[in-house]
């Protein structure tokens, strides 16, 4: 045999040990249920655009806000005020949505902060139902209407432009406008007629593992560790981030800090931040480390998504910051 194909065999092995030491990252949810569940979600939401932009968003804005966070806030305080699973209005469940999805330019992690300074704690989605369910309702409504009795459990968006808006005692700062808006295309980029399928989520759960264990790589070797995930990775990213407690314990034990969310890439023309050169180079590790193709066509809607991962350092330690 060959000195070359002895070498190439080696380097084989070697990557197939780094996938499996990228496969052993614990995740304490099933992302593969919870994404199908989240493609379901938005593929509803884009049924009902007027949620993008808008009086209608404006006013689901206000009443998460005003009526759902309150809401959310006694329910994870003691479930036994609503018989059954809790299910937020579809409205107010889109702004929830894009809320948890915060970018990585503020200092901390948005959803978490604001939380914390208005109901003292992490509000999570656990015994919470998605609107897109369908059914299991009627308890929330109920509730909702003894809570909320002006207030219509379901949102008229038609009629939204004509709701009165007030000022609120705790509120957001946060441009969820904006946010909506960054999110409103990401259904399209990444639903496929088999995105959804039990053997391509799994494969693509693996390839998230792998995209976190290169940022963790890196970040223990002292690389400037920017990495750019493709649309399936970034779509598991996004379902693992919608679990908030989950997220923040497991990139805690993973990171030792909480892997921060940045859908704002795009537009840093920083040098070397340039979106091609950062997927090549993303691509180039990916393929190196593991010896397998980072995009794959019967996978992806397109080669990368406008979003930078990256490690700062700071005086007071290791920050890890993200995107998506």
């Amino acid at each position: 045999m060959k000195f070359s194909q002895l070498t190439g065999m080696k380097k084989e092995i070697v990557q197939n040990l780094e996938w499996l030491e990228a496969q052993k990252i614990e995740i304490s949810i099933d992302l593969i249920a919870e994404s199908k569940k989240h493609l379901q979600f938005l593929g509803v939401v884009d049924c009902n655009q007027l949620l993008y932009d808008g009086p209608a968003l404006k006013r689901a804005i206000y009443r998460y806000n005003a009526y759902w966070l309150p809401l959310l806030a006694k329910h994870s305080e003691s479930s036994s005020i609503c018989e059954g699973p809790l299910v937020p209005p579809f409205d107010c469940e889109w702004v929830w949505h894009c809320h948890r999805l915060n970018p990585v330019n503020l200092s901390i992690v948005r959803y978490k902060s604001d939380c914390e300074e208005f109901y003292g704690r992490v509000l999570d989605n656990s015994g919470i139902l998605s609107s897109a369910n369908g059914s299991c309702k009627l308890q929330t409504e109920k509730l909702w209407k003894r809570l909320y009795p002006m207030e219509s459990y379901d949102l008229d968006l038609d009629k939204a432009i004509s709701e009165p808006i007030s000022p609120l005692e705790k509120c957001t700062t946060y441009d969820l406008v904006s946010a909506a808006k960054r999110q409103s295309s990401f259904y399209l980029e990444v639903s496929r007629a088999n995105v959804d399928s039990e053997i391509i989520m799994e494969e693509v759960v693996g390839r998230y593992k792998a995209f976190l264990y290169l940022i963790k790589q890196n970040g223990e070797k002292t690389i400037k560790p920017i990495c750019v995930p493709t649309y399936n990775i970034d779509l598991i990213w996004h379902t693992h981030q919608l679990n908030p407690s989950s997220y923040y314990k497991d990139m805690v034990k993973i990171f030792g800090n909480i892997l921060q969310h940045d859908d704002t890439a795009d537009s840093d023309t920083s040098e070397g931040m340039n979106l091609d050169t950062v997927y090549s180079r993303t691509t180039a590790q990916c393929e190196e480390t593991f010896g397998q193709r980072y995009w794959k066509a019967s996978m992806d809607t397109m080669p990368h998504t406008p979003v930078v991962v990256e490690i700062e350092k700071s005086g007071a330690g290791a920050m890890l910051c993200g995107g998506s």
